[in-house]
């Protein structure tokens, strides 16, 4: 009991400790609506994969980061997994090293509207 005469757990949860967040989940992912019909990958292989894609949500409290690749599939990769914390908008590969407790490297991709083509003369 504290000085209220309320049990030390009761006022734990009334004054101060905030309430732990659910873990992420597929359907979390899927209720954000970033796109439709979307095919979620919420632990991408780290083991010297690289993922190529547009960074549609950044969650700095939760840890983590949702990169688009192609028009439906969704990464989700951990924020503490990478060199550093992607900006909303984006686009970059992340590549992932063969060595364990190394952390995922992050490099601008051009978009299409950026890259020069070739025409005929």
């Amino acid at each position: 009991m504290n000085f209220k005469g309320v049990p030390e757990s009761e006022d734990t949860l009334l004054f101060g400790i905030p309430e732990a967040k659910p873990p992420l989940s597929e359907q979390t992912i899927r209720d954000m609506k970033l796109v439709d019909d979307p095919v979620i990958y919420l632990k991408p292989r780290t083991d010297g994969q690289q993922y190529k894609g547009t960074i549609l949500h950044v969650d700095k409290e939760q840890g983590y980061c949702v990169q688009l690749s192609g028009k439906h599939s969704l990464f989700v990769h951990s924020l503490d997994k990478l060199e550093r914390t992607p900006e909303v908008g984006e686009s970059l590969k992340l590549s992932y090293p063969h060595e364990e407790g190394q952390k995922a490297t992050l490099s601008i991709q051009e978009t299409q509207s950026q890259t020069r083509t070739r025409g005929r003369k």
